[in-house]
């Protein structure tokens, strides 16, 4: 049941993730990130990746955490937490609140990372 919970989560903070786009970015960035939600739906996660890392690399946190996600979940790539930690710390430092929250559950429930619930907290 704590693994059903988990992933549904993990699904619902994607899906947030992906729609959550701000007002500041333009529209071919828009674009492109619906664009990764349609592939996603579909499950054309090799192709979302390709989006995805053409937007992180413009700097782009909300795609960067999303590429956290996916490295986490091994959607299109290899499942790398080392990898999934760096993209979601990056999203942070760039300003994406979701990912401020995934990495917070990320030291919460310790599947990731090691947990530690006070680190989950700051």
């Amino acid at each position: 049941m704590q693994t059903i919970k988990s992933i549904s989560l993990s699904i619902i903070i994607f899906g947030a993730a992906l729609l959550n786009l701000s007002y500041a970015n333009e529209q071919p960035t828009q674009d492109l990130m619906k664009q990764a939600k349609t592939y996603y739906d579909q499950g054309d996660y090799q192709t979302v990746i390709t989006l995805l890392n053409k937007l992180a690399e413009q700097g782009n946190a909300q795609a960067m955490n999303n590429l956290g996600y996916m490295y986490a979940n091994g959607q299109g790539v290899t499942t790398d937490n080392t990898r999934a930690m760096y993209c979601m710390l990056k999203a942070a430092e760039g300003g994406s609140m979701q990912a401020m929250k995934n990495l917070g559950f990320a030291y919460y429930d310790g599947k990731i990372v090691i947990k530690d619930e006070q680190q989950s907290l700051d």
